[in-house]
């Protein structure tokens, strides 16, 4: 049985401070970060740069659990005790809380943000980025 893969994260970008001051403010160390006007790959035939400078947190969980229990606990763990530090940053940057799910195991892989958890994305000023890639390769299909 394939494992699905869930990719929650808090990314911060636009900002012109050094990528040390935002890990400071918010007691976190970065899974990535990207500066500004650089490669986004090291490929060659790749073109693209980055358009402004970017600090993510993300955790990565390989589980066939459900995705939402994820998305609690890191909205729970994470967003919740720095709501205040991450508000303020949201004056000098862009900040986004992204829910990224390859799923290749389960069913419809809906899930609920509730009005609690909508309100918080509000008062830190966060987009919503949600990605759910269904790949399930014994899919069949009616004729």
């Amino acid at each position: 049985m394939k494992v699905n893969e869930n990719y929650i994260g808090l990314k911060l970008f636009g900002f012109e401070c050094g990528f040390e001051e935002i890990s400071d403010q918010l007691a976190l160390t970065p899974t990535g970060t990207a500066r500004k006007c650089l490669p986004k790959s090291e490929r060659p035939a790749d073109k693209r740069i980055w358009s402004s400078n970017v600090w993510l947190y993300e955790c990565v969980i390989k589980s066939n659990d459900f995705i939402g229990d994820h998305i609690t606990k890191f909205i729970d763990d994470i967003i919740i005790p720095k709501r205040d530090v991450i508000q303020e940053l949201s004056k000098t940057c862009e900040i986004e809380f992204s829910i990224v799910q390859y799923m290749h195991y389960g069913c419809n892989p809906g899930f609920c943000l509730n009005n609690s958890q909508l309100r918080i994305f509000a008062e830190i000023g966060a987009e919503l980025n949600i990605d759910i890639y269904c790949l399930w390769d014994n899919v069949t299909h009616p004729e």
